[in-house]
């Protein structure tokens, strides 16, 4: 189980959506609430390598990041509906299964 903060809800087509208290514009998306606990386990895991310098950068998953930032923007500013957004996240964990 994770230790670290988070926020998570779960949408009502089923899905759960949460993020990292201390990183929110991180969001992580699963079918099942200890699913999504892994994938902020796993986000905890990259941001603790970025922190220490101690990973490799890789250029296409800066991008999906800065991609994440503008869907969470146009989430949060009501340009983008809660069914869309769950797409895009789950996108962009297809695009980042394929930098792994």
């Amino acid at each position: 189980m994770l230790k670290i903060p988070f926020t998570y809800w779960r949408e009502p087509d089923g899905k759960y959506l949460g993020y990292l208290d201390e990183y929110p514009d991180h969001w992580a998306q699963a079918d099942t609430l200890d699913d999504l606990q892994k994938h902020l386990g796993d986000l905890v895991g990259r941001f603790s390598c970025e922190e220490t310098s101690h990973c490799p950068i890789d250029s296409r998953r800066i991008e999906i990041a800065e991609e994440a930032k503008k869907m969470i923007a146009m989430f949060r500013s009501g340009h983008l509906t809660p069914q869309s957004a769950q797409d895009t996240i789950a996108s962009l964990h297809q695009e980042i299964a394929k930098t792994e």
